[in-house]
């Protein structure tokens, strides 16, 4: 619901906005447009995988059906394939954001460039090995892929503000004090509080896994904490992948409403 707010208030400013004033903006406006569409084909899927998973309980014959139907197994991959191309797309803007503030010194994007090309390797690995059903291996991509992540956008969120600061400083003497708050501390704040949250709760997710091998490692009574592991483990995957969709967006939205 946020995503569809976002999207349609940006594509209704950018009509609004006169066309010498919208060179540069259509791209992010169909940028918003498609991470909005394969989210939320992403969370169809998910829904439909689960509905299946819930009918064929208690059916042998339906679960036997399910296991042997390459639609089915076409579709459980499908919510991993759109979610890789989700992130691709959303660091892939913000990568484009951190080239426009150093394009000038275009060996400092030197590190995000190689932190997302790793993060979209490691990602993709954690897909092709996750399907092959190594489930120790699966976990330890999954942290390692979601830490990669984190990665390049506190990488790349810190450049840009690092830019923003940078300008801020050259030019104090030429604009009032107002006029400086006004100009650099929107985006600012909106970097932060975009990449902070996805940050945090990506750390947090990528060690829950490990964290509920360990329990179960070193007593048998800490099993009875597993179900408690497993709905902390839902809930941060959640905020993560909804802070990942949402951290560009907000981005987004900033340039489609001329305000970065």
């Amino acid at each position: 619901g946020l995503q569809i707010c976002i999207c349609f208030y940006g594509l209704a400013v950018f009509l609004e906005t006169p066309a010498p004033l919208r060179k540069g903006r259509a791209f992010y406006i169909v940028t918003s447009f498609v991470l909005l569409a394969t989210s939320t084909l992403a969370m169809a899927f998910t829904g439909v995988i689960s509905h299946n998973a819930i009918q064929v309980l208690g059916s042998t014959e339906a679960l036997i059906a399910s296991e042997t139907d390459d639609w089915t197994d076409i579709m459980s991959k499908m919510p991993t394939i759109l979610n890789l191309f989700t992130i691709t797309l959303a660091d892939g803007v913000l990568l484009l954001r951190c080239y426009v503030f150093w394009k000038t010194q275009w060996l400092v994007l030197a590190v995000p460039a190689l932190a997302y090309i790793g993060a979209i390797g490691v990602l993709i690995t954690t897909m092709t090995i996750s399907a092959t059903g190594l489930v120790a291996n699966g976990y330890l991509l999954q942290s390692l892929s979601t830490l990669s992540t984190v990665v390049f956008n506190v990488t790349a969120t810190s450049l840009i503000i690092i830019r923003l600061t940078t300008f801020r400083r050259r030019i104090s003497a030429l604009l009032q004090p107002s006029v400086k708050r006004s100009l650099y501390s929107g985006p600012v704040a909106i970097l932060i509080e975009s990449a902070l949250p996805l940050a945090i709760f990506g750390f947090l997710f990528s060690e829950e896994p490990e964290d509920i091998d360990r329990y179960i490692r070193l007593a048998p009574a800490a099993l009875r904490f597993t179900a408690t592991q497993e709905r902390v483990a839902s809930i941060l995957q959640t905020l993560h992948e909804t802070f990942a969709v949402l951290a560009p967006q907000l981005i987004i939205f900033r340039v489609t409403t001329g305000r970065s």
